[in-house]
């Protein structure tokens, strides 16, 4: 597998994409929770439950595509990962089990300590079977 430049720089891409998502799903409802913020009644519960029963459909789908994107991009790093001949199983498995639980806070965690130093005619195993 050859991984240039190009390719490391595409996978950074990737890696940020969940981030981005599940911010802008943050955004979206600090957005809508903005009346109450700017009038200080952040503790008037009612008023929450009112508001985001009345953004519930765009949060919905907002979080659906953000946790189609970051489940897109784990199921993409574990691939990568599993391939990866110069890693050992111990440290995969390790790998896997914070991709999976630190969902989408690891992925440039990973990009930055494991693909960024990557050979560039880095060892693969063909497929992952």
């Amino acid at each position: 597998m050859i991984m240039d430049e190009k390719t490391k720089r595409n996978m950074c891409i990737l890696s940020l994409l969940p981030v981005f998502a599940w911010a802008v799903v943050l955004f979206y409802y600090l957005f809508a929770l903005t009346p109450l913020i700017k009038g200080r009644m952040i503790e008037a519960h009612e008023r929450i439950v009112t508001i985001t029963y009345n953004n519930y459909d765009m949060m919905f789908m907002l979080s659906a595509i953000a946790a189609v994107i970051s489940a897109i991009v784990l199921i993409y790093f574990i691939i990568h990962l599993a391939r990866i001949k110069t890693i050992n199983g111990a440290t995969k498995a390790i790998w896997i089990l914070v991709l999976a639980t630190l969902v989408p806070i690891c992925f440039p965690l990973f990009w930055y300590i494991e693909i960024r130093n990557e050979r560039r005619d880095m060892p693969v195993h063909h497929n992952i079977a």
